[in-house]
């Protein structure tokens, strides 16, 4: 064989190998850069964070009985997610209290940044000087996050006093209530504004003993901050069937729309019948077990106008500043 023909022989060989050599070269670096990426996602969405400072916000209105919660944070690969908050709320009187919910995420960018925002009620409302601490978590693709908490810090609470509701509205209700007894107490009872004046009529019977009150005028009609949106008290004079009671007597009823079918609304009345009210507290219709009424609190119209210059003294007398 020439040596010209074994010099082209080896020069193919040689560029065969070549070829082959550059080819593992490449899917190895191929391989090489897939790894690190693949440990990327992983670690990102493994890495599921709320934001540590500023992420989770809880803040209370002005009235102090609702409030806003705001999480956001990083990570989030695998939309959709949530985040499940526990909202502990301390007063400054009587036990503590809990809320508990979700929320759902939305991413804000395209590198995993989301955030998610929701808002409720406290009821009752928070006291003065109360404390709502949140502590939340995100979940998404099979990951949680560490949990961050945050706080109102104390609340300052300077809730108006009772007053007439502007634009002023108008509240029907009726059925009946358990009183300490266990014995039921019947109700029909509707108040509101009218033409400048105000306008309604209650009618209850205790069956502890049959005490009737019936009313003869509504001098008063009024917002309960302390309770909430959707509370009204009504005032006035009525007449009773017990012969021991100064005859007319002052009452004040309270009234507590939330929604139907009535199973959350209330009822309260108090009576300024003697040294000693009569006094059955704000509580659920039929104890909450349904069946027990209901409780609509109607929106303004045109003819619900209420008088001028009213005070919560000059609607409810003697009961004012006390709450059924």
């Amino acid at each position: 064989m020439s040596n010209e023909i074994r010099q082209t022989e080896l020069r193919d060989k040689s560029e065969q190998l070549l070829r082959g050599s550059l080819k593992h070269a490449r899917a190895a670096a191929l391989a090489a850069m897939l790894v690190p990426l693949a440990s990327v996602a992983a670690s990102a969405q493994s890495g599921l964070t709320l934001n540590g400072s500023g992420g989770v916000m809880i803040t209370a209105n002005s009235s102090c009985n609702g409030y806003s919660l705001t999480v956001g944070g990083f990570g989030l690969l695998q939309p959709p997610g949530t985040a499940a908050y526990s909202i502990v709320i301390t007063n400054t009187s009587g036990p503590s209290t809990t809320i508990t919910g979700t929320i759902p995420l939305a991413l804000t960018d395209s590198s995993g940044d989301f955030s998610g925002t929701t808002s409720g009620s406290f009821s009752p409302a928070l006291s003065d000087g109360a404390t709502a601490t949140v502590t939340a978590t995100a979940t998404a693709g099979g990951y949680t996050s560490p949990s961050v908490a945050a706080s109102t810090g104390q609340v300052s609470c300077a809730l108006s006093p009772p007053s007439v509701p502007l634009p002023c509205d108008f509240i029907t209700s009726g059925g009946f209530v358990l009183t300490s007894t266990g014995k039921m107490a019947n109700f029909g009872a509707h108040g509101g504004c009218k033409n400048d004046g105000f306008w309604g009529h209650v009618n209850y019977v205790d069956h502890t003993n049959e005490y009737h009150l019936n009313s003869i005028q509504i001098t008063g009609y009024l917002t309960v901050p302390s309770v909430g949106p959707n509370a009204r008290d009504i005032c006035g004079w009525a007449t009773t069937n017990n012969p021991s009671d100064p005859q007319p007597v002052m009452f004040r009823v309270r009234l507590v729309d939330n929604g139907e079918p009535g199973v959350a609304s209330q009822f309260g009345i108090i009576v300024a019948n003697g040294a000693v009210p009569y006094h059955v507290s704000t509580r659920l219709l039929n104890n909450g077990l349904g069946g027990g009424g209901d409780v609509q609190l109607h929106k303004d119209n045109p003819s619900t106008t209420p008088p001028a210059l009213t005070t919560e003294a000059s609607m409810c007398g003697v009961l004012a500043g006390q709450m059924p």
